[in-house]
């Protein structure tokens, strides 16, 4: 929903990637402001090793930090390509 907002709690924090960008991976209609649309966040691997990307739910209004429940936790794992 357009009202409320997924955000990185933990970006300064991560050792083997990094983020890079957020993208609207499918717009809400043109003629339907505030309809829901779909978003993605895109991390490089960096080095081998493993993040934890911790995502929090907000109001547009609100900072990420304000929490109302738990974050999402969701677990990377960057293998090393040459072994």
């Amino acid at each position: 929903n357009s009202c409320r907002q997924y955000c990185i709690l933990n970006t300064q924090q991560l050792d083997a990637v990094i983020f890079e960008d957020e993208l609207t991976v499918e717009p809400y209609p043109d003629d339907c402001a505030g309809c829901n649309y779909t978003g993605a966040f895109v991390f490089k691997a960096t080095a081998p090793g493993t993040d934890t990307i911790l995502l929090n739910v907000r109001e547009m209004s609100a900072s990420c930090f304000e929490l109302d429940g738990e974050p999402e936790m969701y677990i990377i794992n960057v293998r090393d390509m040459n072994n």
